[in-house]
């Protein structure tokens, strides 16, 4: 296809996306937090986990865009494997925040372990082949980061969403626990949602996205074994724009993964915000989001990709680093103020303006790597392109949870700790940690992308020796 796509399909297409919003917002945001500090699994261990899973992925995506690039059935080959997911995802998003009572120790590490790589490999069952359909559904190259900014919208939508809802109703203070983020019962209930919401979203999408099977059905790698695997993953390495993609996104992704995961450490213990406050916090994230949704809508057509995403990552590397430094030399006010309220509340925009922004273009700049993969290669492997990124994206809670979780074990954070009880040098400790994430980590994300080589001249050249190809072989 190389037309537009219309308006009805491109919303239930993205729509599905917001199952693996909720899913990375459960796993960033509130995962290793509820195992450390309700469950009591240490933070090494519960980064482990991601770790853990996060290997799991390494082998499970590649397998499973290996396998939807060749499956051939009357629902197409991406369909099958999106309705499949479904209901097990959902389910192991349930159990994943619903341990037995009394579980600890050993036990408990299994049990988060067992369900955290469960839901981990359903979402991918989902996830890869319905990514890989955007290099299907079209070839224009600005409508394609249109239609990634929807998806993206609904992916953050779904994350925040259901956020607002713990923090604001699931977390709020009972009898037995003051502070509500500790209450057990809160989790189970999260999960419960979680698992409804993941359900929903994706066998709507799935549903409506089923008439395009006939048009996404392009010309296919040959059926091989599951040998083939390790020669496609050299090919598309192989590429300069991949690789330098795959890099800028494998370290962004670990960045973003320690700060989302220490996000509820520092925004509870640092900077002493209530779960009211927390709730509130997340009007700034949508903020951000849909003033770079509509940045994007307006921009995508106008601007080349690579400016773009540069200037939404440096937008995030500032937002996150600056507050946190300005606190650590005593610039900032003190923790209760309203001054201090304001200033994280338009921080948080700011994160979320650029993240958003930069992840959107990602995902828009790794469909036109398809096709110039395609054009050296002679073969479209839009599921091993799609995996490979969606591992380098995972990194997110893997490395970047097995990170955080080693630090918050270095500078001693105490478990099951009440806001207020944690010492001055450790909450220091964590400040100074996240800045130094930021500082130096996405920094070199960005040089990285500096180096990127296709823009729009390069892809209508690609997209022209393509159709001469068609044209010659028919």
């Amino acid at each position: 296809m190389s037309g537009q796509i219309g308006f009805k399909t491109k919303v239930v297409y993205g729509f599905g996306n917001a199952s693996n919003g909720i899913k990375e917002s459960a796993f960033s945001s509130f995962l290793i937090f509820y195992y450390v500090q309700v469950v009591g699994v240490s933070a090494s261990l519960a980064g482990f986990v991601a770790l853990c899973a996060l290997a799991v992925d390494a082998i499970s995506d590649p397998v499973i865009g290996h396998w939807s690039d060749r499956f051939r059935s009357r629902w197409g080959r991406r369909h099958p494997f999106m309705y499949a997911s479904a209901l097990p995802l959902g389910l192991s998003m349930y159990f994943l925040f619903s341990p037995p009572e009394g579980l600890e120790g050993s036990a408990a590490f299994l049990w988060m372990l067992v369900f955290a790589v469960s839901v981990r490999l359903w979402i991918s069952f989902y996830a890869i082949p319905s990514s890989a359909m955007l290099a299907e559904m079209t070839s224009d190259y600005h409508e394609r980061t249109r239609i990634v900014n929807l998806r993206g919208l609904f992916s953050w939508s779904g994350g925040i969403g259901l956020s607002f809802i713990a923090y604001r109703i699931l977390f709020q203070p009972t009898d037995a626990y003051a502070d509500g983020r500790l209450n057990p019962e809160a989790y189970q209930t999260y999960g419960l949602l979680a698992a409804f919401a993941i359900i929903i979203s994706i066998l709507l999408s799935s549903l409506g996205t089923h008439h395009l099977i006939p048009i996404l059905i392009r010309r296919m790698p040959e059926p091989g074994a599951i040998r083939g695997i390790f020669t496609e993953f050299r090919s598309i390495f192989q590429t300069t724009a991949f690789r330098i993609l795959f890099l800028a996104t494998l370290i962004g992704s670990v960045t973003n993964g320690v700060l989302d995961t220490l996000r509820l450490f520092v925004n509870t213990y640092f900077w002493g915000f209530s779960s009211e406050q927390l709730s509130l916090l997340l009007f700034g994230m949508i903020g951000g989001m849909v003033t770079s949704f509509l940045c994007l809508r307006f921009l995508s057509h106008k601007t080349e990709k690579k400016p773009l995403i540069l200037l939404f990552m440096a937008i995030t590397v500032v937002a996150w680093t600056l507050p946190i430094v300005m606190r650590l030399a005593g610039l900032l006010p003190e923790n209760g103020t309203q001054a201090l309220f304001v200033i994280i509340f338009l921080a948080t925009g700011a994160q979320a303006f650029g993240g958003f922004g930069a992840i959107a273009m990602a995902a828009s700049m790794l469909a036109d790597v398809v096709d110039v993969h395609h054009l050296s290669s002679g073969s479209r492997l839009e599921g091993m392109h799609f995996s490979t990124f969606a591992f380098s994206a995972k990194a997110t809670t893997g490395i970047g949870g097995f990170i955080a979780g080693i630090g918050l074990d270095l500078i001693s954070f105490p478990a099951k700790a009440e806001p207020g009880q944690v010492p001055a040098d450790t909450i220091f400790a964590l400040g100074v940690m996240n800045a130094l994430v930021v500082g130096v980590t996405l920094c070199l994300s960005l040089l990285l992308l500096v180096r990127y080589p296709i823009d729009k001249n390069r892809h209508s050249e690609v997209l022209a020796a393509l159709r001469l190809e068609r044209k010659l072989s028919q």
